[in-house]
């Protein structure tokens, strides 16, 4: 059957590149500031780490106005004298770029990347973000290593953070995944991660291409898959990571809905196997820990309050036919709570989030998460409260609190997901 995800031309270089042991993926959308450095540092890596190994770096872009391509195109960090790989003197890979099609959207970029890897037949898929400032070389074996030494398929990243970047993954992929799939996995939405060769028809062969998978749910799902199909998982330990974040008060919109909605979508799909989970297994983390201070990330904590407090009685209506009596009753009794006082419990955010995974998962829309996200306003705003005066360390010793008691109450989700669904 003939193949149509990709252009014309690129299945006509595919043919002559013939194969590959590696590819490296990099989608894009006006990143031309960053792109240059992702790229010399994959290159490096490559030339450093698999001398051996043919390569190919692909940018997978979603029709840049800025020159990305371009920039992509010509990197080079051979060209410059000032790194210490000074013995290395040509470029160990080739690259190309192509406006990816399907919906715009990250997922998209990734499935592009997936098929050309497929098509090359590549022992190893490793796909990173465009906006990374902290990338090493050094991601890349990170990366890669457990995959192509130790016969893992799925590697994830591990990453210092900020205490307050990264709240939707801290707040629910995080505990979430790690409840209904029981292991603890502490980036499942990282956005660089290592695929096997025997992982990736799986992926590609998948019919999700045209809902919030080829969107920002393609983490999620990528990773929610691995877990449910038996691949092996592991994760790599790749320091800090330094990108272009936002204060969590900012609008999320989009990305806020296509990451949950998928999330719970998900876990309704796979409640039989959650249902099997007894336990947390750890995860078997690569690569050499170090200390180090992430970026100060400001956050601005009467914003975020203001926003809980305006967004609930926006979807007032809407939330409450959603939650509980009791949930919603508990939670609007916190509406206009001044910040001295404000504190929404761990146990009332473990039930929203459940009640809210029990409608999206029974079917309910995607665009319902959009009222969900004044509630998680509140709980993040809590929790900036509770921590202000912490160091990431003892932050993220309340984050595992958190993921602990998502897993204690975890029965109240899949208990109303099948009473529900005999109803």
């Amino acid at each position: 059957m003939e193949r149509d995800i990709l252009p014309a031309e690129i299945y006509k270089e595919i043919e002559v590149i013939d194969s590959a042991d590696i590819v490296i993926g990099i989608p894009s959308y006006n990143n031309a500031k960053s792109i240059a450095h992702v790229v010399n540092a994959a290159l490096l890596g490559l030339a450093k780490y698999y001398p051996d190994m043919k390569a190919v770096i692909v940018n997978s872009d979603g029709g840049s106005s800025d020159g990305t391509p371009d920039v992509f195109m010509n990197a080079n960090p051979f060209n410059k004298g000032d790194y210490f790989f000074t013995d290395l003197e040509c470029v160990p890979a080739r690259k190309m770029t192509l406006s990816y099609k399907g919906i715009p959207g990250k997922g998209s970029a990734f499935r592009s990347i997936f098929e050309i890897a497929y098509l090359l037949d590549a022992e190893l898929c490793i796909v990173v973000d465009s906006d990374l400032r902290s990338i090493t070389p050094e991601w890349f074996e990170c990366l890669g290593y457990p995959i192509l030494e130790k016969d893992y398929d799925y590697v994830t990243p591990f990453y210092l953070r900020h205490k307050y970047d990264g709240t939707i993954t801290n707040s629910i992929a995080y505990p979430f995944t790690r409840a209904m799939y029981g292991h603890d996995l502490r980036q499942p939405i990282g956005g660089d991660f290592g695929i096997s060769g025997t992982l990736l028809p799986n992926y590609i062969s998948q019919d999700v291409w045209e809902t919030d998978v080829a969107k920002y749910g393609i983490d999620i799902w990528m990773t929610t898959t691995a877990l449910t199909h038996d691949y092996k998982v592991a994760q790599a330990f790749l320091g800090c990571k330094i990108h272009d974040v936002k204060d969590p008060g900012e609008h999320l919109g989009p990305m806020f809905r296509q990451v949950v909605s998928t999330l719970m979508r998900l876990a309704g799909e796979k409640a039989d196997l959650a249902r099997e989970v007894k336990t947390v297994k750890e995860v078997p983390i690569f690569g050499f820990p170090f200390t180090a201070t992430p970026e100060p990330l400001p956050v601005n904590l009467d914003r975020l309050l203001e926003k809980f407090n305006n967004g609930f009685k926006e979807h007032e209506e809407a939330i409450k036919l959603i939650l509980s009596p009791d949930t919603f009753k508990e939670i609007k009794s916190l509406v206009g709570t001044p910040i001295e006082k404000f504190a929404y419990s761990p146990e009332l955010w473990v039930k929203s989030v459940y009640e809210y995974a029990t409608k999206i998962a029974l079917g309910g829309k995607a665009d319902l998460v959009d009222t969900m996200i004044p509630i998680y306003y509140g709980n993040v705003a809590s929790f900036v409260k509770k921590t202000w005066d912490m160091n990431d360390e003892q932050s993220e010793r309340v984050v595992q609190e958190q993921a602990e008691l998502f897993f204690n109450m975890r029965e109240y989700f899949l208990k109303n997901l099948r009473e529900k669904v005999s109803v």
